[in-house]
């Protein structure tokens, strides 16, 4: 006797299934290189914001929830789960997860009574991954941004720039996750003038492929190697055929 399974798959094509999913990049850079300010350059953004330092988007009015402890990241979580909650946006910008696994830490080494540190890194990521899958899992269009930091071998020697968090193997888990990771840096470019001279001018770029001892990854290879800072081309680039 056979039994019917009463589950029916939901067949939609590979372009449709990319739209309504979202994007989920990350973006990594040195202090004050504008990581926050990316935020301006799409609509319809809730802004998790683990700093304090927010004034960068200030001159605009972008919806923003403080996350700065566990009950608040916990209680993130959950809110995020409910679709009704996240329907009026189009971009949840987690700004920064780095942050966020520092202010957790110390939360956990304040708490948690153990003499061994790894404890610590454990319960690190048993309370910081779980609010990650719940952001990744969302069909949304999902920012998160993180420190820079530096990539050794065994013998201490500078191998390259990554994305770094208190407990590196958050950063680690996520480097493998995201459909794309950029390293934001000011760079020097030619500017043509009103009156045909040329100056040069500070601009933010972000990198998309590995090279010059940069982490990047563009899974789509739809990027050019540097991208202008700005979110909303870069997402028309990745949805186009």
């Amino acid at each position: 006797m056979s039994v019917q399974s009463a589950w029916k798959p939901t067949i939609q094509s590979t372009q449709a299934y990319n739209k309504t999913a979202g994007v989920k990049l990350c973006v990594y850079g040195k202090a004050a290189v504008g990581k926050t300010p990316l935020a301006k350059t799409v609509k319809k953004a809730l802004i998790l914001a683990t700093e304090d330092g927010v004034g960068t988007v200030s001159d605009v009015c972008i919806p923003l929830i403080r996350i700065n402890d566990t009950a608040s990241l916990n209680g993130m979580r959950q809110w995020l789960a409910v679709p009704a909650n996240t329907a009026a946006f189009d971009w949840i910008i987690l700004d920064s997860l780095t942050n966020l696994t520092h202010t957790i830490f110390t939360e956990v080494a304040g708490t948690v009574k153990s003499n061994d540190p790894r404890k610590f890194y454990g319960e690190l990521q048993d309370r910081i991954i779980p609010f990650l899958e719940t952001l990744f899992k969302l069909n949304k269009n999902v920012l998160v941004t993180m420190w820079q930091g530096e990539e050794s071998t065994p013998a201490g020697m500078f191998l390259r720039h990554i994305p770094v968090t208190k407990g590196q193997a958050i950063a680690t888990y996520c480097m493998h996750f995201f459909d794309v990771t950029m390293n934001m840096a000011l760079h020097q470019v030619p500017q043509t003038q009103a009156d045909g001279t040329v100056i040069s001018v500070t601009m933010p770029f972000l990198q998309t492929r590995e090279f010059n001892n940069v982490f990047a990854r563009d899974r789509h290879q739809k990027l050019a190697n540097y991208e202008p800072a700005d979110l909303t081309a870069i997402y028309n680039k990745l949805i186009t055929l």
